[in-house]
């Protein structure tokens, strides 16, 4: 025990987090570097997992996306009224539903096919953050004469960062109600049991585990409608989302309601968004239904083990400094080359095998800083209360002496 303990160390431990927590309070406006602060401030490492080191992922086939593209609300209402007789389990439709006055034919067809269906979950949106308040002042819904028929979960995209879809809140506080999210709406009809059991880990944002876009799920591109019965069979018991996909499965060109992912192929500075809103919905639903969360680690802890990492640190460059001074440049450069790798891969590593995110960022900086930060705590800092002693006592010699003399 008395190994582990060493005030320099400590000392300069506490030093290396003051220079961080200094250097994170510095805000550099230099023009040409703005562009790389952008693609850095949406950068995790994290993201390489998903779209260059994760195994492929089967096709999850409990859900079906319909792309509507371009389709009026009158064929979307057709569509749901010939898919309706063979009971999919749940029908989510990613899209509001707005009342058309030169059109009443269609808005009594959507409303025929919503009763008949029974099952339709609809969008609402959430407005107005108050921030002081932790909660969003309101909600907009579908017209009644649509939502009447079905039930709603908001389907806000959050981001924690820049720009990157990261996260996903289950519930929002509306005033003084709350409102789930619409993955989470459509995962409770489909599964409960499992839903209820994502709710329980009480957690205000959840990492999605993202599956893969589009094709990563059953998907059609053409008007369901004309299918035969024989071949909507298929969707007897599957959740089917109905939303925008593009102008065509596999459109890469059109942004409308489209996002960055992780997934996205490249992972730093990407210029592409990659994934749109509804396929993001899936995703969230296919990591509810198999229950393949990803457990985030607090930031306390990542901050407590960036401590223990610098302090062990410390005490390994003191002794080098003490046994070996002539060769502790060379160790400790060895020494801060593998050791900020090695916290590198071990972060990957547990997302990767374990699922399990912790934020090493501050820890692989306190690496860098550790060696630089002993030397300067060792010549300058802790020679200085000696220093300041020594002259102290010699001022206060000379003035007693000054004293004497004029006695």
């Amino acid at each position: 025990m008395k190994f582990l303990w060493n005030k320099s160390c400590f000392f300069a431990t506490v030093f290396v987090f003051l220079l961080i927590a200094g250097i994170s309070s510095i805000t550099l406006n230099i023009q040409f570097l703005e562009p790389f602060g952008k693609a850095l401030s949406d950068f995790k490492l994290t993201d390489i997992v998903y779209s260059k080191l994760r195994p492929e992922q089967p096709i999850d086939t409990n859900i079906v996306l319909i792309n509507t593209g371009e389709f009026p609300k009158k064929k979307i209402a057709e569509m749901i009224l010939a898919i309706a007789p063979h009971q999919p389990k749940v029908i989510g439709i990613d899209h509001f539903l707005l009342l058309n006055s030169q059109d009443p034919e269609s808005d009594s067809l959507v409303v025929q096919a919503l009763a008949t269906a029974g099952n339709v979950t609809l969008v609402s949106k959430l407005t107005g953050w108050n921030e002081a308040g932790d909660r969003w002042d309101s909600l907009i819904y579908s017209p009644r004469v649509f939502s009447q028929y079905t039930q709603s979960g908001f389907a806000n995209v959050i981001t924690q960062d820049f720009r990157t879809v990261r996260i996903v809140t289950p519930i929002e506080k509306v005033g003084s109600a709350r409102e789930v999210s619409f993955p989470v709406r459509v995962a409770q009809v489909y599964d409960s049991t499992a839903t209820q059991h994502f709710l329980d880990r009480k957690n205000k944002s959840e990492i999605i585990n993202y599956r893969g876009n589009w094709n990563y799920f059953l998907a059609a591109d053409t008007d369901i409608g004309t299918y035969s019965p024989q071949e909507l069979e298929f969707l007897r018991g599957k959740i089917v989302l109905f939303g925008y996909l593009g102008r065509y499965l596999g459109d890469t060109l059109s942004l409308e309601d489209k996002f960055f992912t992780p997934m996205n192929p490249q992972y730093a500075g990407h210029t592409d968004r990659d994934m749109y809103g509804l396929v993001i919905h899936a995703n969230v639903i296919s990591m509810i239904l198999n229950r393949s969360f990803i457990t985030e680690l607090p930031r306390w802890v990542s901050l407590l083990l960036a401590v223990f990492i610098c302090y062990c640190n410390m005490l390994v460059f003191n002794r080098i400094f003490e046994k070996y001074p002539t060769y502790f440049e060379l160790i400790s450069a060895v020494i801060l080359l593998v050791e900020p790798i090695a916290l590198l891969v071990a972060m990957i590593s547990l997302f990767l095998y374990f699922s399990l995110s912790i934020d090493l960022t501050i820890a692989v900086l306190a690496t860098f800083l550790s060696a630089n930060s002993l030397e300067i705590y060792l010549n300058l800092f802790e020679p200085l209360p000696r220093k300041l002693r020594s002259r102290y006592q010699t001022w206060r010699g000379k003035r007693t002496k000054t004293r004497n003399t004029t006695h």
